[in-house]
């Protein structure tokens, strides 16, 4: 009989501890009974700042104005006129090619010309005598269109003399090949008692004075660049040196790779320090904001939805805020709508929160 009544006793006492633990445990979870610890944050107060987006390209340098020298004579060449490095203005000789045939053929139009020239003063003088003479009845309808079509023939004389002189010149110019424009000559493919022909290249001329950088962007980010944009340059080659630029031109259409070829034209230094052909890597300032607000990156969470939103303490309880993104640059992100200056955010130990939380300000 004392051992039923300790069976008794027991069960019962385990009977009401699983009440009270169903109903302490019913009451955590619907947020009565126990009030929790409040939960240790930190926070910043939101003031007015500025903030820039930046996108980071890399490509090729090249010369603003670039052009291969080709040649357009055949012949040995006599003489080198200039040097690699030389400054060239537009024009200038790079080398000679031998050109004595040429300049006996260039006199030989000349000749011709003159002698062009004298038959048709003739023949207009004799057209005009005609003219008269036959006004006075004195020369006949055949003696004019003779003469008229003497003079025809004499201006057709001398307008073909007058083309076989300017390809006569053509040819014995193009002997001296020359700079197509001003610059510095990058490189000097052939070099004095050398035979050159029509297309081949004798030369490269570059002007440094401002250079171009050749990249491309990405479908997402070609809405981003504008013409004019402020661009950061710097060159492997050259450590520690910046230099200064903008975008130039921005491709309309894809290449094969899908991305959008853009060109940024950057100043040079007097030493044109920058080559063509070096590698460049140029941040574009592709948006900037002032007195915005501004905040961590981190502070900013998502939902599986993918809605952005922030949490802020107010008399001692978190508050979750529905915010929209704008400008993202180093850890910085702006909030274009959502938040004002003067609030409180919570920037440490709001993955742990939820809205309404009580939360405590660490210092």
């Amino acid at each position: 009989m004392k051992t039923k009544l300790i069976l008794i006793t027991t069960l019962a006492t385990v009977a009401v501890s699983f009440v009270a633990w169903s109903r302490w445990s019913s009451e955590k979870q619907s947020g009565k009974g126990i009030e929790s610890l409040p939960l240790s944050v930190k926070i910043q107060t939101i003031q007015p700042a500025s903030i820039s987006q930046s996108l980071i390209v890399s490509g090729t340098l090249v010369g603003e104005n670039e052009a291969t020298v080709i040649s357009e004579t055949q012949g040995k060449i006599v003489a080198v006129k200039a040097q690699v490095g030389d400054w060239l203005a537009k024009g200038q000789a790079i080398v000679q090619v031998e050109n004595d045939l040429k300049l006996v053929a260039l006199e030989q139009a000349k000749a011709q010309l003159m002698a062009a020239q004298t038959n048709y003063d003739k023949a207009q003088k004799d057209l005009k005598r005609y003219d008269d003479l036959f006004t006075q009845q004195i020369a006949t309808q055949n003696d004019i269109e003779n003469a008229r079509l003497a003079a025809r023939a004499a201006e057709a004389q001398l307008k073909g003399a007058e083309a076989a002189l300017k390809l006569a010149q053509r040819f014995y110019d193009d002997t001296a090949i020359k700079a197509p424009l001003a610059g510095r000559l990058a490189d000097r493919y052939v070099n004095e008692a050398a035979m050159v022909m029509p297309g081949d290249e004798i030369g490269v001329v570059v002007d440094g004075r401002n250079m171009k950088l050749r990249s491309s962007v990405a479908e997402n980010e070609v809405s981003l660049v504008k013409i004019g944009q402020p661009v950061e340059i710097v060159a492997d080659a050259l450590a520690g040196a910046k230099f200064s630029g903008k975008v130039f031109s921005v491709a309309q259409k894809a290449n094969s790779e899908r991305t959008y070829p853009l060109e940024i034209l950057v100043q040079n230094d007097k030493g044109e320090s920058l080559k063509s052909g070096m590698f460049g890597r140029a941040t574009i300032q592709v948006a900037n904001a002032d007195n915005a607000i501004v905040v961590p990156s981190e502070a900013v969470l998502s939902d599986a939805a993918r809605n952005n939103y922030v949490f802020v303490e107010e008399s001692g309880a978190a508050k979750q805020v529905e915010v929209k993104l704008g400008l993202q640059q180093d850890g910085k992100v702006q909030i274009v709508s959502g938040l004002a200056a003067g609030a409180r955010l919570v920037v440490s130990g709001q993955q742990r929160l939820a809205n309404g939380t009580k939360v405590s300000v660490q210092e």
